[in-house]
């Protein structure tokens, strides 16, 4: 299939952009607002800068893209053609993810309401205090 006839097919007819087109024209504006989101961000703080918002949206727009590859593989001609928008939508979104799981831990850690492992056997359960061997008066006195 070549580009033309991909183009067409993606909106649905050939003088009518359908839902599906306006679709992923909705989710590309979207997907791509994360660069002018963090573009802000690193313009206000004079430095390269990639704030938690950026996964966020990209997290929101990767997955109205996968649904809009899908809708493309399922419900138009295109079919198995979509695959790369599917694939690249769906690896992107495990990163994404991850991204926002490591932030997130990472503010727990910092704050203190996250264990880690390993730290489970000096961790009191009440004040958050060390309670390693030395910790603890000798018995008897």
């Amino acid at each position: 299939m070549n580009t033309a006839a991909l183009i067409v097919a993606v909106a649905g007819a050939k003088t009518k952009l359908g839902a599906l087109g306006i679709m992923g024209l909705v989710a590309q504006a979207v997907f791509a607002a994360r660069f002018f989101h963090q573009w802000i961000a690193s313009e206000r703080r004079q430095h390269s800068y990639v704030p938690v918002g950026f996964w966020w949206i990209s997290v929101v727009g990767g997955v109205m893209m996968l649904g809009y590859g899908l809708g493309l593989m399922f419900l138009t001609e295109v079919g198995v053609n979509a695959l790369a928008i599917v694939l690249g939508q769906a690896g992107g979104l495990v990163v994404y993810v991850r991204n926002l799981v490591l932030i997130y831990r990472k503010r727990q850690l910092a704050n203190g309401t996250v264990v880690e492992p390993g730290d489970a056997l000096y961790a009191h359960p009440d004040a958050g205090q060390s309670r390693g061997p030395s910790a603890d008066p000798p018995a008897g006195r």
